[in-house]
């Protein structure tokens, strides 16, 4: 009985080197330095837009409640991207120095969002359209960054984006703009 070409991909994948994967992952949208691909931070993205949407459209508070995490390797194999398979085999090999603060960065900004999504449902029930827009606003300004962050480990730069709490502290306290 003979290997199937799955299984030979999957043995040859576990044992390339980091050099050899920084080479196979050359020319495509995952960096050569960490192994992660920017196209993961869309996800967030989606969500970051719906919120800011609600103090303009309140009805859009039912997108952001539909909204759910989802793993990086989810991401990717639910998406159509032709080199999904590429990048979940390469996400498995980034380099622990990247790939942990970027798995803790992305657990903040998953929490972040359930945070926001249920502040903004319990603000938009008040019927109070100013506190709305603050909270619309500290929301946008403390997800970007934290998508900020994640970029910056993606592209190699490590842990270097940290939100600013008192700027959204000052956008809720109605003191202060995105």
């Amino acid at each position: 009985m003979g290997t199937s070409p799955i299984e030979v991909r999957m043995v040859e994948t576990a044992d390339m080197s980091y050099a050899a994967w920084q080479e196979r992952v050359r020319g495509t949208n995952v960096s050569t330095v960490t192994l992660l691909a920017t196209d993961y931070l869309n996800h967030f993205n989606e969500a970051i837009m719906l919120l800011g949407m609600v103090p303009d459209m309140p009805e859009v508070i039912a997108d952001c409640r539909a909204w759910r995490p989802k793993s990086y390797e989810a991401h990717f194999r639910d998406s159509s991207f032709s080199e999904r398979d590429l990048i979940i085999a390469a996400y498995a090999h980034a380099p622990l120095r990247y790939r942990i603060p970027f798995e803790r960065t992305i657990d903040e900004i998953n929490a972040a969002i359930t945070k926001w999504i249920a502040r903004m449902d319990a603000v938009q029930a008040t019927g109070d359209p100013a506190a709305l827009a603050r909270e619309g606003a500290a929301a946008t300004l403390e997800l970007q960054a934290l998508v900020a962050k994640a970029s910056a480990i993606i592209h190699g730069a490590g842990e270097t984006v940290v939100v600013d709490q008192s700027a959204v502290d000052a956008i809720i306290a109605g003191g202060g703009s995105p």
